[in-house]
């Protein structure tokens, strides 16, 4: 199974948006994110269309700053993605007009590992154009610059090995759902960053007097200037990065141990990530 689809990007976070059918409705946008683990329904779209919908085990989910979030689950009929249709699928709902309060998501839900782990995806954002393959044909890969990726302890995360500064690699998270790149004040220290907002200096995408806009709250955070990130052979100058600490974002964010890379260093390149073989590649969208 090979499919193509377009895709729209969200001006104000840089996602993802990719067209879905729910129940034969739609189509509704769903953010495709790598960072997330289940699909997910909006409680908006869930309403709309009438979905049943019941609390969860798990009942809250902790957004950012420990903001507790309500969780439900529910089962939807069918939930088409281009030409594939996954029948009596699970998903997790979630409030996203409380959590976004009104603004910052434009999405009727979200496409995370538990789908995309099954695929080798290419998202080009130069041509907005999303592919999905499950042939898992090698050879027509053998082009790119494979690199290899490691999964993140027991978690769906996806770790790539990241240079800053010439420094490293260390093991950040590929996210494209994250609207920034973020380090972590570990990393911050480690490689002689300052450990607070220093005079001057910019604040990074979504963020402002110190403080950055999170899942369900606002997190303190700032922004500075690296001379250079680098993932394999693309290299990016004078990035700005996010220093946030993750442990306040989600209790996941406790396993990040450095960063994320999102939406700014991605835009650049039509990135492949092969979930079956754990490997990605970025290709550069700019002729050479």
């Amino acid at each position: 199974m090979n499919m193509k689809l377009n895709f729209k990007i969200d001006p104000a976070s840089g996602h993802v948006h990719v067209p879905v059918n729910v129940n034969g409705d739609g189509p509704f946008y769903f953010t495709l994110d790598t960072g997330a683990g289940y699909t997910t329904i909006s409680k908006t779209l869930a309403d709309r269309l009438g979905i049943e919908i019941y609390t969860s085990e798990k009942k809250k989910a902790m957004g950012a700053g420990g903001t507790p979030i309500p969780v439900w689950n529910t089962k939807v009929e069918s939930f088409s993605l281009g030409s594939e249709t996954f029948i009596n699928e699970n998903m997790m709902v979630l409030d996203f007009d409380t959590i976004f309060k009104g603004g910052g998501c434009a999405s009727g839900g979200v496409i995370g590992h538990e789908i995309l782990k099954h695929y080798r995806i290419s998202i080009n954002y130069e041509t907005l154009t999303l592919t999905m393959d499950k042939e898992n044909r090698d050879a027509a890969f053998d082009e790119f610059d494979w690199i290899p990726f490691t999964y993140l302890e027991d978690v769906h995360l996806v770790g790539i090995p990241v240079s800053i500064n010439g420094g490293g690699p260390f093991t950040l998270i590929l996210d494209t759902g994250s609207s920034g790149n973020i380090i972590t004040p570990t990393i911050a220290a480690s490689i002689g960053l300052a450990e607070e907002l220093p005079e001057g200096v910019s604040n990074p995408s979504g963020c402002s007097s110190g403080e950055c806009n999170g899942l369900g709250g606002r997190i303190m955070g700032y922004g500075i200037m690296v001379d250079s990130l680098s993932i394999g052979e693309a290299v990016q100058r004078d990035v700005m990065l996010g220093v946030i600490d993750l442990l306040m974002v989600s209790k996941t964010g406790k396993k990040i141990d450095y960063g994320i890379i999102g939406y700014p260093f991605l835009k650049e390149y039509e990135l492949i990530l092969d979930y079956p073989n754990q490997r990605f590649a970025l290709v550069s969208s700019k002729p050479n």
